[in-house]
């Protein structure tokens, strides 16, 4: 990015800063975002029950979350469960990394991720690690590298199902509208995590995205791991089987991801060689320790900001 986007990104937004990857303070790395979204608490119920309809604006001004002036809505009740989980809603501040990508007119279906900007929840880190049945995440990648990281790209906030729509035609305009959906994306994330706690499975409040599939949970989430259902058992005495036979029956026994859980997975149905499996399992090397190297990396550019 030229400086001069940069500089302007700075000013609109606030609570920002720009990283690049090296001294020289490249065009190429990261938007830092530090975000606390929670509203004004005379106003977060009315933002929450906006949200809820699709729609519905809510305002975004510097990274907290705002009832919009112009709601003529007169009904904002909420269901018992929200209702409870805004009563232990708290104040969070959450550091994102924000990638603008390479938005290039008439390509975007040849760039990673639709060419759409990637936001990096790291400090807290939000992903399908510690939250294996969050709805609105998108799963990263081992292999989709992004210009200025060498690194995998971890799994990432999901705050649009449309990355070449409505975002805007500049990329001044497509990150602003980025960071404003980040805000409240993770308003969203808040209120899902409470409601998890209360009944055991989280209720995304807004626009839902489908469930992944079986492939995508089977080469992302670690098997010895909590469960993508949410009942806390370890996935692979839960839904893995599950999810390989769905694997198998659409590409077949000879697939290599289907061999490899057939060699190291089964027998832990049978609860047989767990203390081996533990030493080989390859979730380690493939998608753990690469998504920490990042997250690293984000931690030790976020000092200070």
């Amino acid at each position: 990015m030229k400086p001069s986007e940069i500089e302007e990104l700075l000013q609109e937004f606030g609570s920002v800063s720009w990283k690049s990857f090296d001294s020289q303070q490249s065009e190429e790395g990261f938007f830092l975002l530090k975000v606390n979204p929670f509203p004004p608490l005379e106003e977060l119920k009315l933002v929450v029950a906006d949200i809820c309809v699709e729609g519905v604006p809510v305002c975004v001004n510097k990274g907290k979350v705002y009832h919009s002036n112009s709601c003529n809505r007169h009904d904002h009740a909420l269901d018992d469960v929200i209702e409870e989980a805004l009563n232990r809603l708290k104040e969070e501040t959450f550091l994102i990394a924000v990638h603008p990508n390479t938005y290039k007119p008439f390509l975007h279906s040849l760039l990673p991720y639709g060419g759409k900007p990637l936001a990096i929840p790291f400090n807290p880190v939000i992903s399908y690690m510690n939250f294996p049945d969050h709805p609105h995440l998108n799963m990263g990648s081992n292999e989709a590298l992004l210009p200025g990281i060498p690194l995998a790209i971890p799994d990432t906030i999901c705050f649009t199902a449309e990355p070449n729509s409505g975002l805007g035609d500049t990329l001044k305009d497509r990150l602003l509208y980025t960071f404003d959906q980040i805000t409240i994306w993770l308003l969203r994330h808040q209120i899902w995590v409470a409601t998890r706690e209360i009944t055991g499975h989280g209720k995304w409040i807004g626009p839902h995205e489908g469930q992944l599939e079986a492939e995508d949970f089977l080469q992302r989430l670690n098997p010895q791991g909590s469960c993508r259902c949410g009942n806390k058992k370890p996935y692979n005495f839960c839904h893995l089987k599950e999810d390989l036979k769905a694997f198998q029956s659409k590409y077949g026994f000879l697939h290599p991801v289907v061999i490899e859980n057939y060699l190291q997975y089964k027998p832990l149905w049978r609860q047989q060689v767990f203390k081996t499996f533990r030493k080989i399992n390859p979730w380690v090397d493939n998608v753990l320790k690469p998504q920490i190297e990042l997250y690293e990396m984000l931690n030790n550019l976020s000092v200070g900001i």
